[in-house]
């Protein structure tokens, strides 16, 4: 056993006698053995040395016992000294009757220097004990002193009774100071501080105009000290920044923005607050912009933010001017366009996060990077700026605490992010990654309004997934989010024009699954008041003013009014003027407008113009995505159907087949657009005289049936997909039949009759309703619906040569086997039936 476990297993046995001596065993503690235990742990202790306080206390707790059992002053006198040691650092283990008699010997004050350096939760309790009992005399100095302790103590738990303490105790603080007391400006701003986070923490604005007032007394005293000025100052400008915020008065962010200018005048050359002041004039600026969009409060912004990074400051400080200076170059991006202030915002970012490394700031400097990398990729599809923002935003989320309020934003963030990826690549496990997150991002929200910040996002990513999987359960899910997060909103609320545009969308694909009128005129309602909201020169606009396009083209479909269809081509137009050459999205608004086009050409008999613009906007959409892209996929789709439409030449026709082979090749878009585009390949074909071809189109569209009516779909999505897609099976036979392929159409029947009875009995679920009553049964209905699934996927059939014998001796085997497991189905049905 080594020293310390020694004294540790004597320091328990002297607990244990002070216990024996409270239920009456004297002899616990006067004994010759306790004393023998006391003599080794007071050797272990030299008072003025850092020393265990279990050790003083079990020593002070011995020495009172003994004095009380043999009213020795030597054993009192031993214990007051062990007493006064322990006290200023843990005065809860220290008898409370105590407490009034060690106090006077303790300096509150210097306990909370110590506590704020080191940094000592526990020595800040017990300065905060001290000076509560020393403030009773109602002096000034200490009552300031004990509102800084609280303050801390509420900055380290978060408990808000600390800070009405402290609010309370600065009052009282201020009335306690003479008028001509150098320290009452001090008492004031510190009381301005303190209301000003209350505010912050529970949004009380009488909390925010009593700091305002507080403020501007103390900038309104008499105060000598140049350095005290410069800190009276700067609070008091940032506090009318606040209020700016909260109520858009042109006459504080403009006396904000003066004050702290001579904040500036009051410090020194090589002062490192200047960094902070710059940087809070700056915020002053950005805040101003945000509200107004004048492109020169952000430029104001800009100079700040470079004056602050060029002088010396503390880590902190230049954290903070990095990144902000990040987030305003970012912004200005998005006022000018201008992608050289994009990739200037990375670089400030960059650097920020790597002073931030290690610091409490780094989780919000990375995720604001990983936002402007993201959006960079938008602009330029560059696959690197992708995988970097998704690495930060993953970094930023791992860097932050469990309780970390802004946990859920980055969370969302980093959803978004996979949600681009998947975009991108059509990897499902990037979409499950992006769901993931943005609905842990709802459930950590810390407030009503970032709630339907993180609501709005989930529906958004909930809508792509309804896209990708054809469910009509994740379509109703994404309208409910984003109804919840429009209703919640006050009227005017800078967020407004996205949401309802995020709304507009989730209607407008829940129309496209159910048909109901409802349902889209609530799309366009939704989408006119994005449009009509948005700023005239929001970069958002251009994207709002297509999305109402498509809305109004989808109902130029349903209802029929050609008003509907000019409507949308001019906003299809509006949309594409609005961007510049090379950003991203202008090849999904060439595809929008050429689809419009095409449309409008069909129903018009001079329409040659819209055609010959038609397909000159989907050949530079389609050229204009990445090959293996799912929205290469869907642009190929549109000049596809574009060139195949009646009217075409044979060349059109051939191009126009070419274009959606590769729809149908393109394994990342989604099954239901590959079938379209297979159908329609089909149709094309067969109308064009290439029946051949036309039966191999049929075909790839019926081994992708079940895809888009699986059994993992709910009865009515099955319903939906079948009903789209209704005749497919008559027109694959139809077409081997015109060819003479006779078994071939017998083949093609029965792969449709497979998916159909599979359906039939799936979506009723008599395989899981009758389990009880017969298993084997169930179980066995199970595995003919799986092997039925397996079989409608087989492979295409193939001819020519050996391998023509081959394959038709397997089609053979596999109709028997088909019709095998077919009557088999209809016998379990007829048994399960019984029950």
């Amino acid at each position: 056993m080594g020293e310390d476990d020694r004294v540790d297993a004597d320091v328990e046995e002297l607990r244990t006698r002070v216990r024996r001596f409270a239920d009456g065993d004297v002899a616990a503690v006067t004994s010759a053995e306790a004393a023998s235990v006391a003599a080794r742990v007071a050797a272990s202790v030299e008072l003025g040395q850092s020393v265990g306080v279990r050790r003083l206390q079990a020593l002070g707790m011995y020495h009172l016992a003994r004095f009380q059992a043999l009213d020795a002053e030597m054993d009192l006198k031993r214990a007051m000294a062990l007493f006064q040691a322990l006290y200023p650092v843990r005065p809860d283990l220290v008898p409370e009757g105590l407490h009034s008699l060690l106090a006077e010997s303790v300096d509150g004050s210097d306990l909370l220097r110590r506590a704020l350096d080191e940094e000592d939760a526990e020595l800040l309790d017990a300065a905060i004990e001290v000076l509560t009992g020393q403030a009773e005399d109602g002096q000034a100095a200490v009552l300031a002193n004990l509102g800084t302790g609280l303050v801390e103590r509420f900055h380290l738990a978060g408990d808000v009774d600390d800070l009405d303490a402290a609010v309370n105790t600065f009052r009282r603080a201020v009335d306690a100071a003479a008028a001509d007391d150098p320290q009452r400006p001090a008492f004031l701003s510190y009381l301005g501080s303190a209301l000003r986070e209350r505010f912050e923490s529970r949004g009380v604005p009488a909390d925010l105009d009593a700091a305002v007032v507080a403020h501007e007394q103390a900038a309104a005293a008499q105060v000598t000290s140049r350095a005290l000025r410069a800190v009276i100052l700067h609070n008091l400008g940032n506090v009318l920044v606040d209020r700016f915020r909260q109520r858009g008065s042109a006459d504080d962010v403009a006396t904000a923005i003066r004050v702290l200018r001579a904040a500036i005048a009051m410090t020194e050359d090589g002062d490192s607050r200047r960094v902070s002041i710059h940087n809070s004039i700056a915020v002053a600026s950005r805040a101003r912009f945000d509200r107004w969009g004048d492109a020169d409060d952000l430029d104001a912004a800009r100079d700040e933010l470079l004056a602050a990074t060029s002088l010396p400051g503390t880590t902190f400080s230049l954290v903070n001017a990095w990144n902000n200076l990040g987030t305003t170059m970012a912004a200005r991006f998005e006022t000018s366009g201008d992608l050289a202030d994009l990739d200037t915002a990375i670089t400030h970012l960059d650097r920020a996060a790597r002073l931030a490394d290690g610091t409490p700031s780094q989780a919000d400097v990375l995720m604001n990077l990983g936002n402007t990398l993201l959006t960079r990729y938008e602009q330029r599809g560059a696959d690197a700026d992708l995988e970097e923002a998704i690495r930060n935003l993953t970094r930023a989320v791992e860097r932050s605490d469990a309780d970390d309020p802004a946990l859920a934003v980055r969370l969302s963030n980093l959803g978004l992010g996979y949600g681009d990826r998947f975009e991108h690549t059509g990897d499902p496990a990037d979409l499950a990654e992006a769901v993931s997150a943005c609905e842990r991002a709802v459930e950590l929200s810390v407030d009503h309004a970032q709630r339907a910040d993180m609501l709005s996002n989930l529906g958004n990513l909930v809508g792509v997934a309804a896209g990708h999987s054809g469910a009509l359960l994740d379509l109703d899910a994404a309208v409910a989010a984003l109804v919840e997060t429009t209703g919640s909103l006050p009227e005017g609320h800078p967020d407004g024009p996205r949401y309802q545009n995020n709304l507009g969308l989730a209607w407008l694909a829940r129309f496209e699954r159910t048909s109901l009128a409802a349902d889209l005129d609530a799309a366009v309602e939704a989408l006119r008041v994005a449009v009509a909201r948005v700023r005239p020169d929001s970069p958002e606009r251009s994207g709002y003013l297509c999305n109402l396009g498509s809305a109004l083209r989808t109902r130029h479909f349903a209802v029929g009014d050609p008003a509907d269809l000019d409507a949308a081509i001019v906003l299809f137009e509006q949309a594409l003027d609005a961007l510049p050459e090379g950003h991203r999205d202008r090849n999904g608004m060439l595809g929008n407008l050429g689809s419009a086009l095409t449309e409008r050409a069909l129903r018009t008999p001079s329409g040659g113009d819209d055609r010959r613009r038609a397909l000159a906007c989907l050949r530079r959409a389609a050229m204009g995505n990445p090959e293996d892209s799912p929205s290469r996929a869907l642009q190929e789709f549109h000049l596809g159907t574009a060139l195949t439409a009646a009217g075409a030449t044979e060349l059109e026709i051939s191009d126009g087949l070419a274009a959606l082979a590769k729809t149908v090749a393109a394994d990342g878009a989604a099954p239901s657009l590959r079938l379209s585009a297979a159908r329609t390949a089909g149709r094309a074909a067969h109308a064009s005289g290439e029946h051949s071809l036309a039966l191999a189109a049929y075909r790839v569209a019926l081994l992708l049936l079940p895809r888009v009516s699986g059994r993992r779909l709910r009865r009515t999505d099955q319903e939906f997909h079948l009903g789209e897609v209704s005749g497919l099976v008559g027109d694959a036979a139809g077409c081997a039949i015109g060819l003479g392929r006779h078994d071939e159409a017998l083949e093609l029947l029965e792969q449709g009759r497979c998916v159909l009875w599979n359906q039939q009995v799936s979506s009723y679920g008599l395989a899981g309703r009758e389990h009880a009553a017969d298993p084997v049964a169930a179980q066995r209905l199970k595995e003919i619906l799986s092997l039925l699934d397996e079989d409608a996927l087989r492979p295409a059939f193939s001819r020519g040569g050996m391998r023509q014998v081959s394959a038709v001796l397997r089609e053979r085997h596999a109709l028997v086997r088909r019709g095998e497991l077919l009557d088999e189905l209809k016998e379990l049905l007829v048994r399960l039936s019984r029950y």
